[in-house]
């Protein structure tokens, strides 16, 4: 039986499982060997099943030759034949918000597997991600919902006007009748929910082309960053194939990446240490490190105590977000250009809006009926369910 993951660090399994696929030669292959050692081929878990079209790749090149590498081909099939899937749907949802007026990002898993991985087989996908602006949540919203997608969130996503909460979330899943999944996201990351924070990424996208389709994506440096900052956080399905994605993005596309910006939004949105964190971890398990002048940066940085503290809570709390800490350093990343005394006068602004409460004058009566009781139960169920 898997056992079920206490941190979103890789456990020594997966970091010899991302070794063997990512490094060359030799401390490659005696990757392999060690993880064949200590875990059976069908009892892996779900998140190493990822890199396994990954790692056959890499063995094949290495021309290593095992039992199981046939089954890792078969797995490898089975992933380019979903991930036609989902590339076949993509174009008819991105046409349906043109229709509408309503421009949209594709994120994650599609850009990273049609410009960064060689086959499409090669980077597994469940689903599909797209960014719309802000302003068009509602409205983008309603056009999937015309379309026959249906919101796939056992959480409240509208306010009491039936607007969407669009500081408290940055996103919702939706699912079509045919289960194929899409989320659909009006804020880039979770830590970064005011007006203008996604102002940045628009401003550098790119387009990206695709058999007569062309669509919008990350810059290669804002991709680089969003997969680094959401693989730094805690989930039951371990997100270690961040450390693969970001891989990629740096072996094929090095001259595209402004480290400088990168540091600047880090710095900026108080991640330095998520990056700092990231860089090492990737170039320990694949062998793959930035520039020499981004590690002396990063070294030099002096994150707050808070940030800092806040990086270990997200590493094992999938709701690190909803504690005290949490909250306050979402504060701080929303007015990080404001001394810390002067941070409190936004507080009750600052909670209006992640508590979807129309009138600031209704707040102690939303903290003591809504939050607090929902908070306790989070501590009494173990972090199962978000508080606020």
């Amino acid at each position: 039986m898997t056992a079920v993951p206490t941190s979103a660090r890789p456990d020594p399994a997966q970091r010899l499982l991302l070794q063997a696929a990512l490094k060359d030669g030799a401390a490659a292959v005696d990757a392999w060997r060690e993880w064949v050692r200590a875990i059976a081929f069908d009892e892996m878990d779900a998140a190493s099943q990822r890199l396994i079209p990954l790692l056959a790749r890499n063995l094949q090149r290495l021309g290593v030759d095992h039992p199981d590498v046939g089954r890792m081909r078969g797995i490898h099939r089975y992933w380019w034949s979903r991930n036609q899937i989902l590339l076949r749907k993509l174009p008819q949802v991105l046409a349906a918000l043109a229709d509408a007026g309503i421009e949209a990002m594709v994120l994650k898993g599609i850009p990273l597997a049609l410009r960064y991985y060689d086959d499409v087989g090669l980077r597994p996908m469940t689903d599909f991600d797209l960014l719309v602006p802000t302003v068009d949540a509602d409205r983008a919203l309603a056009v999937m919902a015309a379309h026959g997608w249906s919101i796939n969130e056992p959480v409240r996503v509208f306010r009491r006007d039936r607007r969407i909460d669009v500081y408290a979330r940055p996103g919702v899943g939706f699912v079509a009748a045919d289960r194929t999944e899409c989320d659909l996201h009006w804020h880039l990351l979770h830590d970064c929910c005011w007006d203008g924070a996604d102002a940045p990424f628009w401003a550098h996208a790119t387009t990206l082309a695709w058999q007569g389709h062309s669509f919008r994506v990350p810059q290669a440096t804002d991709l680089l960053f969003h997969v680094i900052v959401h693989g730094a956080a805690f989930n039951l399905m371990p997100p270690i194939r961040w450390i693969a994605d970001a891989t990629q993005v740096m072996r094929r596309a090095p001259a595209e990446i402004d480290w400088d910006r990168l540091l600047d939004q880090a710095e900026r949105r108080w991640l330095t240490v998520v990056v700092s964190e990231a860089l090492a971890e990737i170039t320990t398990l694949s062998g793959t490190a930035p520039p020499s002048a981004v590690t002396e940066r990063l070294r030099r940085a002096h994150p707050s105590w808070a940030e800092r503290q806040e990086y270990r809570r997200r590493l094992v709390d999938a709701h690190y977000r909803y504690t005290v800490l949490g909250r306050w350093t979402q504060l701080s990343r929303q007015y990080a250009d404001v001394s810390a005394p002067r941070r409190l006068v936004h507080v009750p602004a600052f909670m209006q809006q992640i508590w979807a409460v129309d009138r600031k004058a209704v707040l102690p009566l939303t903290l003591a009926f809504r939050i607090v009781p929902a908070y306790v139960a989070r501590l009494v169920r173990g972090s199962a369910t978000p508080a606020a």
